[in-house]
Formats: C-alpha cells, sequence, structure tokens
C-alpha cells in the first residue's frame, strides 16, 4: 500500500484482525485535539435537580417540602424518626394537589438517588 502526503497510515488490531486505514490530514488534527482534550479529568458532582420550598429541621435531620407545577408535591424526610433517616437514609410521601399526604405512596429506606427519580416523577404527572 502506497503512502498519501496528505494522510497517516493507521493500523488497528482486533484479535487476529489488522485494519490499515488512512487519515487524512484535518481529520488528524480533530482526533489529535479529540484525544487531548479527552485526557483531561472533570470531576462531576451531583445536584439537587429540585429545590424544596421550605425545609423544616428535626432531632438527627430535616424535613423539605418540595411544589411542583402540576398542583402536586412530596414531603422529603431525612431525620431520627424517618424511615431509614438513622441509616442516612431517605423517606418520601407525595402530596396532592389538595394538599393532602396520600397514605399509600409513603416510601422509607430511600438512597438520594431514588428519592430523585421519584421526585422527577411526581413532578411529570
Amino acid at each position: 500500500m502506497g503512502n498519501c502526503p496528505q494522510c497517516e497510515l493507521v493500523v488497528c488490531q482486533m484479535g487476529n484482525w489488522h485494519i490499515t486505514y488512512c487519515i487524512t490530514f484535518p481529520i488528524r488534527i480533530l482526533l489529535k485535539q479529540l484525544s487531548n482534550s479527552l485526557m483531561t479529568t472533570k470531576h462531576l458532582h451531583a445536584l439537587n435537580t429540585f429545590k424544596p420550598y421550605a425545609v423544616f429541621y428535626r432531632t438527627g435531620g430535616q424535613i423539605e417540602k418540595f411544589y411542583f407545577l402540576n398542583g402536586w408535591g412530596a414531603s422529603v424526610a431525612n431525620h431520627d424518626g424517618s424511615y431509614g433517616g438513622s441509616e442516612g437514609l431517605y423517606e418520601l410521601a407525595e402530596i396532592n394537589p389538595n394538599g393532602h399526604i396520600v397514605d399509600d405512596s409513603i416510601k422509607g429506606y430511600l438512597t438520594f438517588a431514588e428519592v430523585d427519580c421519584y421526585l422527577r416523577e411526581i413532578s411529570e404527572y
């Protein structure tokens, strides 16, 4: 295979296969820039997707109240008296548009990610 002055031959090995292909100059520069940007490390931190409208402090933690545009809301608790609070987990209860807790909606022993997922679900009713 002949060499082209405008490209770079690259050999890729996958198992017993050897693939040779040509990368033209502009693409080679883009790939180099991409590989340089991928080498930098970025630390991503989880952010609260939803912000509470009220926070009530209790012994060993707090209760956060959420209200969504669809009229529904939620109460998220993490304190000594909540389900899972002493273990660092959360309790969540849905609040209907009339402002009442939906009894069969109370969930305990939830992780932060599970709470975030439930809040998103409630906000999309």
